[in-house]
């Protein structure tokens, strides 16, 4: 006895080296790996006696099957999404830069996507239908609901490559204005002079199989250095037109100032110190956007307005710009109908013409006045001159 816990107490002593495999599990992990191999015909004995949905209840565990070289792993994995490691501890898994969520396997000695874990375990049946009907296609673990971190099997299903993609994009916000990678790269071999334009520094990082982390390095760079950086033998530059001001055009800050209701307006007079004030957005007199990572664009059209979207909200353009350089007109309507019942002013075009967001286009109004502007000019419109010799 007396031996046995000394034997133990010398295995906790901090002199002694931790187990190689124990600091493995801390090493940088490839978001961006699949694990859909299988070796020595394991694939086909797992799907034959794969987990009847029916019958396994939602918090059993039950033993996952061997993904690698045919090793068992010793954990279970249950249908809510959790794993239980071989000494019987319940584990979610850590988050990864990917948003995923990962767990280390020391019989392997990997870390894999617990989705894909899940998903191999009780969808085999539904993979290996899909790779019947799509025979060559690789195979990806798509979250319904989009939601990375909800890894029940219920929210889990196989889908081809060019499937999971549509979804994706379709679930992104339009166009993306915010976000680097998908602004055009122009990319030069400095070896052999080849020159290739890519539609985003994602397209360009798939055709050097640059791995996420790495990507999002690249993306940090391009976009503090314009004049381009060199990537794996390749001299990258970012489509700079999308940072570059018109003649004449100059910027006017907007910020945040009523975060639940989403309304941002110039900086108030009254506030002197705006040093702990983080601008929301910016716009021009030219009827553009400038957003924080210092892409500008003109917007994309809606209803026959231009929007701009910005942390999922979206916004009219004109509305923006009329509250930067119209401020004191703005207060003026406001002031005047002051102690009557509040008033939402409406921003007009001058010129009839929705796309034409320019500062001296735009003007506020109340909502009797845009009627009255709008039928004038429809007016003006119907009484058309004579043609020359009609008479």
């Amino acid at each position: 006895m007396i031996s046995s816990l000394f034997s133990r107490s010398l295995l906790r002593t901090p002199s002694q080296a931790a187990p190689l495999q124990c600091l493995q599990q801390y090493r940088f992990v490839n978001p961006l790996r699949r694990f859909s191999t299988f070796d020595n015909g394991s694939h086909q004995d797992w799907v034959a006696k794969s987990i009847d949905e029916k019958i396994c209840k939602k918090d059993d565990f039950v033993q996952m099957p061997p993904l690698f070289n045919g090793v068992q792993s010793g954990w279970k994995a249950s249908r809510d999404g959790r794993l239980q490691n071989t000494t019987g501890r319940v584990k979610r898994g850590y988050l990864g830069q990917s948003g995923y969520l990962y767990i280390w396997i020391t019989a392997w000695k990997k870390s894999v996507s617990v989705h894909r874990l899940i998903a191999l375990t009780f969808l085999a049946k539904q993979k290996e239908t899909k790779e019947n009907a799509f025979p060559g296609e690789r195979l990806e673990v798509d979250h319904i609901d989009g939601d990375k971190q909800n890894n029940a099997a219920e929210n889990l299903q196989w889908v081809t490559r060019k499937e999971h993609a549509q979804k994706t994009a379709a679930s992104l916000q339009y166009p993306g204005q915010t976000i680097s990678s998908a602004f055009p790269v122009y990319a030069r071999n400095l070896a052999s002079g080849e020159e290739i334009v890519f539609q985003s520094i994602s397209a360009f990082a798939q055709f050097l199989e640059t791995p996420r982390g790495q990507r999002m390095l690249a993306v940090a760079r391009l976009a503090d250095h314009l004049q381009g950086v060199i990537i794996k033998g390749w001299i990258v530059k970012i489509d700079r037109t999308k940072f570059q001001m018109l003649n004449g055009e100059y910027f006017k800050r907007l910020y945040l100032v009523c975060e639940h209701e989403r309304r941002v307006t110039s900086l108030p007079e009254c506030l002197k110190d705006t040093s702990d004030m983080a601008p929301y957005i910016e716009v021009s007199n030219r009827g553009r956007v400038r957003y924080l990572n210092g892409r500008i664009d003109a917007g994309y059209p809606i209803n026959g307005y231009l929007y701009a979207t910005l942390n999922r909200v979206k916004f009219r353009i004109h509305r923006l710009v009329a509250e930067a350089f119209h401020q004191e007109q703005k207060q003026a309507l406001l002031d005047e109908n002051a102690g009557n019942k509040p008033l939402r002013l409406q921003v007009d075009h001058k010129d009839r013409n929705k796309l034409n967001n320019r500062e001296e286009n735009l003007q506020w109004v109340t909502p009797p006045m845009h009627a009255l502007a709008t039928w004038k000019r429809r007016k003006s419109l119907d009484q058309k001159p004579h043609a020359v010799g009609s008479q």
